[in-house]
């Protein structure tokens, strides 16, 4: 990990002291990576939950996203952007268990599409570090596999509106192609949660439950999804480059 962080930090510095370029109109990332499931969308592995517990989790331990994002530059340095990302998300619990002994195994699908704007520090230099802020919808379904050969069930589909801020930075190569590292925070469910707890059932298919309610006079928390998500890709410019200038 040590030498993974020198390398950056050495490509980084020696890409900002060598030629230069103007920044593109148009950007295109094609990427993918990991992700670190938190909050809500994770949890400990003690499930199910004792009784009276006020808080649930959905115990997803690990993840994966795909994707690709679309960035137009505005203004004369080209620094702001504006951005279309689509990703898949995958997720997983590994094998639940209660008392030693394996339950199932859940697994819950993603599909965001955000739209955003960013900030370009260096717009100018072959090493660009980023700031981003996306408004995201996120198309879930998901399904659960129990351990004892019983009936496999699925996630009603549900949409789930958020926020994701992130940062990265864009290596070129050349004028019209590098590479990009970067990382996400991403709030999954902060609009439409809802309390689907009157038909929360395994029978062939059940609800996503993620709104805050009371039964039995005890109040049960929200489920807050969020997770990190760390990614790498390659980078295609287009959009009227002007020619190399040293600096």
């Amino acid at each position: 990990m040590k030498r993974i962080t020198t390398f950056i930090i050495f490509s980084f510095i020696l890409f900002s002291y060598t030629d230069i370029f103007s920044q593109p109109l148009f950007k295109l990332h094609v990427y993918g990576g990991y992700n670190v499931p938190l909050s809500g969308l994770g949890g400990n592995s003690n499930f199910p939950l004792p009784d009276g517990s006020t808080d649930r989790f959905l115990f997803m331990e690990s993840g994966f996203n795909a994707g690709a994002d679309f960035k137009y530059f505005l203004g004369k340095k080209r620094n702001i952007g504006l951005l279309l990302n689509v990703a898949y998300n995958g997720y997983t619990t590994g094998d639940l268990q209660s008392g030693g002994v394996g339950i199932e195994t859940d697994k819950l699908n993603d599909v965001r599409i955000g739209i955003g704007a960013e900030y370009d520090f260096l717009p100018l230099k072959k090493a660009n570090p980023f700031i981003g802020i996306d408004l995201t919808g996120n198309f879930l379904s998901g399904k659960s596999t129990p351990d004892n050969g019983g009936t496999e069930t699925n996630l009603h589909s549900a949409s789930r509106f958020g926020l994701a801020v992130g940062a990265g930075v864009d290596i070129m190569i050349n004028k019209s192609f590098g590479f990009v590292i970067g990382a996400k925070f991403d709030f999954m469910n902060l609009i439409g949660k809802q309390d689907t707890s009157a038909t929360y059932t395994h029978g062939t298919e059940f609800p996503l439950w993620d709104k805050a309610v009371t039964l039995g006079g005890v109040s049960y928390n929200a489920i807050n999804m969020m997770d990190v998500q760390f990614y790498g890709g390659v980078t295609f410019a287009f959009g009227e480059p002007k020619k190399m200038v040293k600096k």
